[in-house]
């Protein structure tokens, strides 16, 4: 009988011993669970927020894609409004002169023309023809800059082959601008702006670029004239240099020390591709605007800018 009290006495103390002992592990384990709950919610949203970014890129780019459609099909219905407009003679017009005049000796209105020049171009290619402001024969623009919405920071393919919209910010192609002014002699027309809307100008008498074996190198400008002062006559016989091919004079990379592409020797006196940095701007982006040295110095970058071309004997 005393052997059977002291065999429940002990089973009774192992028991009080278990019951102990179990609730640290059901604790642990209740724990466990609410950890894998917390890891679950935070994968969900997770993959929640990236697919709601996923489907806001896919609509910003739907918009951008959309936009760039649209300005294409304004373009196309632009020529064929203007090409309508003039006489059937001049169908393939090789110049703005060309394609503007109608049939009572007026030109068309200012726009988006097709050109063709088959000796240099087997295609023909779109231009921005802007009446002369003082009535004479219009102009070929082949560089605009209005506004910060086009990077022209760029490589030497798209300096080649052009890139940018027509009527707004563009570079017309270094391509055709060699077709351009070695069809015909032309002349050059610098037209400069400040955020005060005063207005400059620099012409040159014979500009001619070379071909893309020349590198587009600048081979003449000829005489100056103007009121901007001549900020272009020092990067004659330079050739075309950007971020990705170094052609200027200096050790160093003109383009990607000032950030833009252009006729550089060592470094410039323009700047007229570089950073769009809306009027004066701070000494560490040193020389990188849009700047016309003689006129507005290095520290300010212009408001407005173009270059145009038009044949010099049309007149």
């Amino acid at each position: 009988m005393a052997h059977r009290l002291i065999f429940l006495s002990i089973l009774f103390g192992q028991l009080l011993y278990w019951g102990n002992c179990s609730a640290p592990i059901q604790s642990s384990a209740n724990n466990a669970i609410l950890y894998g709950d917390d890891l679950l919610n935070s994968a969900a949203n997770k993959v929640e927020l990236l697919s709601l970014k996923v489907e806001n890129y896919n609509l910003r780019m739907q918009g951008e894609l959309m936009a760039m459609k649209e300005q294409l099909l304004r373009e196309i219905k632009e020529i064929k409004k203007n090409q309508e407009s003039v006489p059937p003679a001049t169908k393939k017009p090789s110049s703005c002169t060309e394609a503007m005049r109608q049939e009572n000796g007026k030109f068309a209105e200012s726009g988006v023309y097709e050109l063709y020049l088959p000796e240099f171009l087997h295609q023909p290619f779109n231009v921005y023809c802007q009446r002369d402001p003082n009535g004479g024969e219009p102009w070929t623009i082949i560089q605009r800059r209005q506004s910060n919405d086009t990077d022209f920071y760029r490589e030497w393919v798209e300096y080649e082959r052009g890139f940018g919209y027509l009527n707004a910010n563009f570079f017309l192609g270094l391509d055709k601008i060699h077709a351009l002014t070695n069809s015909r002699s032309h002349e050059l027309w610098f037209q400069l702006e400040d955020f005060e809307n005063e207005k400059r100008v620099a012409k040159y008498d014979n500009f001619v670029i070379g071909s893309a074996q020349d590198k587009y190198e600048l081979i003449s400008l000829g005489q100056y004239s103007g009121t901007a002062g001549d900020s272009f006559s020092q990067h004659l016989g330079q050739k075309f240099t950007t971020k990705d091919r170094d052609n200027d004079k200096r050790s160093e990379n003109c383009a990607v020390q000032f950030k833009g592409a252009w006729w550089y020797k060592d470094c410039y006196n323009s700047n007229l591709n570089g950073l769009y940095l809306g009027g004066e701007f701070p000494k560490d982006q040193y020389a990188k605007g849009v700047v016309w040295y003689d006129w507005r110095r290095t520290y300010y970058s212009l408001k407005y800018v173009h270059m145009a071309i038009r044949p010099k004997y049309y007149y």
